[in-house]
């Protein structure tokens, strides 16, 4: 097989013992287009149910061939180190920490996620549910108001299996109320002080 300057002097693949095809034309084809070869003399002879098939270039020597194979493995090395290298700077410059930001039925109510701090989904359903029950009015729901990421490959995992994408969306009024808290502490206040 040719491939430039270096390449082995004799490739052999027999049938079964190359795949579960037992056609030797087959296996030496992929051994012409997978590397690249762009010069190969075959020689095919039928031997009952497998074929024996040679790729050979008649100007190479035992040296080139162990050349060729430094070569290609070298150069298959360097393509996944920097594949390993682009992946990781893509990961790097998409990184999102998560999470995601919910409002109430009625509007009335605004939180988030901050992961990094440990304000997870629980922790916002617990604030909501104390929303719930001093408005009361049992039937507020609670929806997802951000939309799954897919530019971050950390997040990939997460968007597939958290239970945070099962919360019904809605779409982000232009000014959610996160000072619900606020107006909850004063009225509690305003009520201690009353008594």
């Amino acid at each position: 097989m040719y491939f430039g300057k270096g390449t082995d002097h004799v490739e052999r693949c027999r049938g079964p013992g190359y795949g579960e095809s037992g056609d030797g034309r087959l296996v030496a084809l992929w051994f012409v287009f997978a590397w690249g070869c762009r010069e190969a003399y075959t020689e095919c002879e039928l031997q009952g149910m497998a074929e024996s098939c040679v790729l050979v270039d008649p100007d190479m020597t035992d040296a080139d061939s162990n050349k060729s194979r430094r070569v290609r493995l070298l150069r298959a090395l360097t393509v996944s180190i920097w594949l390993f290298v682009v992946l990781g700077v893509w990961i790097l410059l998409t990184y999102d920490s998560g999470g995601a930001t919910y409002e109430s039925s009625d509007r009335g109510f605004a939180d988030s996620e901050i992961l990094f701090k440990g304000r997870t989904l629980n922790v916002v359903e617990a604030s909501f549910e104390k929303y719930r029950q001093w408005k009361r009015d049992a039937n507020l729901r609670l929806y997802r108001t951000s939309k799954r990421s897919w530019t971050s490959p950390n997040l990939w995992l997460d968007n597939l299996t958290h239970r945070r994408w099962s919360v019904p969306y809605m779409d982000p009024s232009p000014r959610p109320a996160y000072n619900w808290a606020r107006d909850y502490l004063d009225e509690h206040l305003s009520r201690a002080d009353g008594e």
